[in-house]
């Protein structure tokens, strides 16, 4: 998982995880509430290591939500921006199943590594 300090991104991924647990839904789903949510983190490069591999951009947009997350390296900097905007507070039934596999690719994405080694 990234290093960086998610806790808002968190949140949200755990209450769209509840909203998309059964196989298909009768009654619409509602999500907490509507917001939107920018987070700018940086990690400094400790010396005697570089990245090795960085985390796929994530980009993922529904009628409902769109959340991006993009990494970057610059000057033993490693930089990530979240966002995240929930514009429609209720899921319908009927489009439940496309925000069910939105949820399961921000969850796929958010497991990914940032890795680093030591040079030698």
């Amino acid at each position: 998982r990234s290093p960086m300090a998610g806790s808002p991104f968190d949140w949200f991924q755990h209450d769209v995880e509840d909203r998309t647990s059964l196989l298909r839904r009768e009654y619409a789903a509602d999500l907490s509430v509507t917001s939107r949510m920018i987070t700018n983190e940086e990690i400094t490069i400790p010396d005697g290591y570089s990245v090795h591999a960085l985390p796929d951009v994530f980009e993922m947009e529904t009628n409902e939500l769109s959340t991006t997350r993009h990494w970057g390296v610059k000057d033993r900097v490693i930089t990530m921006t979240q966002k995240i905007d929930v514009r429609e507070p209720r899921v319908s039934a009927d489009r439940y199943l496309e925000f069910k596999e939105a949820g399961q690719s921000m969850k796929k994405s958010s497991l990914s590594w940032l890795i680093l080694e030591e040079n030698r």
